[in-house]
């Protein structure tokens, strides 16, 4: 092989290489968490929403969310974003529930999940759409009494 060609080789494996760096962000391998993206990257667009979907294993990897403080988590993440739903909603709720003669125990997981989002023990970060498009995905943080984190799921709905 000459040495042209291969100085042709080389140069052209340099600059692939410098493309793939610079496209990175875009193909989605900025997994690294970044709480100020995460921040910024409220449930405005799907494109922002899945900034978050890449962060999240990181961020439960390298953070101990469970014991955190209600105030270390609303630093590191950002306010909550669900809603904060009032006894009329849930009445709303369970009486359409009971109606349409749902179990009792999906009846006890909604008077549970209304109970926790009025009393603030529980927050909801949104992920976006799941994989299928079927349903959304949400980061929840549980807080006990004391307003510490008890508990994080990550979630559908």
């Amino acid at each position: 092989m000459s040495y042209y060609m291969k100085n042709k080789r080389i140069i052209l494996w340099i600059a692939l290489a410098v493309l793939i760096l610079l496209l990175m962000p875009f193909l989605g391998f900025d997994r690294q968490f970044n709480s100020e993206k995460w921040k910024r990257a409220r449930a405005t667009s799907q494109d922002n929403v899945r900034v978050r979907q890449r962060m999240l294993n990181d961020l439960l990897n390298e953070y101990v969310l469970v014991g955190m403080s209600k105030g270390q988590i609303i630093e590191l993440l950002g306010d909550r974003e669900d809603s904060v739903y009032s006894q009329e909603d849930e009445d709303r709720m369970v009486k359409w529930l009971i109606k349409n003669g749902k179990p009792q125990e999906q009846i006890d997981a909604h008077i549970q999940f209304y109970g926790e989002s009025r009393t603030g023990r529980k927050f909801r970060y949104y992920l976006g759409p799941s994989a299928g498009y079927q349903d959304t995905l949400g980061l929840d943080i549980y807080f006990d009494d004391n307003n510490v984190v008890t508990r994080v799921e990550v979630t559908p709905g």
